[in-house]
């Protein structure tokens, strides 16, 4: 795992609430960087040490709530 790696991995845990806020598909524009996202997410060091997404959406809601 390099710098990049450990800068942009954190994102991945939004990709959930971008998707669903944004009605689009990060896969289908972006297959290439689903697929390193993916490679990294099977390391067991970092796939424990992010968040789960479905919290994240739960708590993007709550933020959207409170707008």
């Amino acid at each position: 795992i390099g710098f990049v790696d450990v800068a942009l991995v954190p994102l991945t845990s939004w990709f959930c609430t971008y998707e669903t806020f944004g009605n689009f598909s990060i896969e289908a524009e972006c297959p290439k960087f689903i697929a390193w996202a993916n490679r990294c997410l099977e390391k067991e060091s970092v796939a424990k040490s992010l968040p789960d997404p479905h919290k994240i959406y739960a708590y993007a809601l709550e933020q959207k709530k409170k707008l």
